[in-house]
């Protein structure tokens, strides 16, 4: 296992990152306000939590915050759409860099 988590913990995150990709994985609209993903991510939590030996980096709180920000507020809104050309978009946009040696990411420049 990695250093700093439990099998477990590795396993309850991989799927985590698995249900956060399901309003990607298709070019058909996903339906927000039907969507599962928060009571299935609030599931995990235990096991990650439970499993993690040491704490994460301070900024994947703030993303965390954000990815369940945007879902709640798409469900409110019963927001319906295709999310497919979002993620293709950015990834066919984003500049990759390489890290430092403490493992920061030297630049986080998105292409225009």
């Amino acid at each position: 296992t990695h250093t700093h988590y439990t099998q477990a913990s590795i396993d309850a995150h991989i799927h985590a990152t698995m249900v956060l990709g399901e309003p990607f994985s298709s070019d058909r609209p996903f339906d927000f306000s039907k969507q599962k993903t928060l009571s299935q991510i609030h599931g995990l939590i235990p096991t990650i939590l439970e499993g993690r030996l040491t704490p994460p980096p301070e900024e994947s709180y703030s993303v965390h915050r954000k990815w369940a920000g945007v879902f709640l507020l798409c469900a409110k809104m019963g927001s319906v759409f295709n999310c497919r050309p979002l993620l293709e978009d950015t990834l066919r946009d984003y500049q990759f860099t390489t890290s430092s040696t403490e493992g920061q990411q030297i630049d986080k420049t998105v292409a225009q």
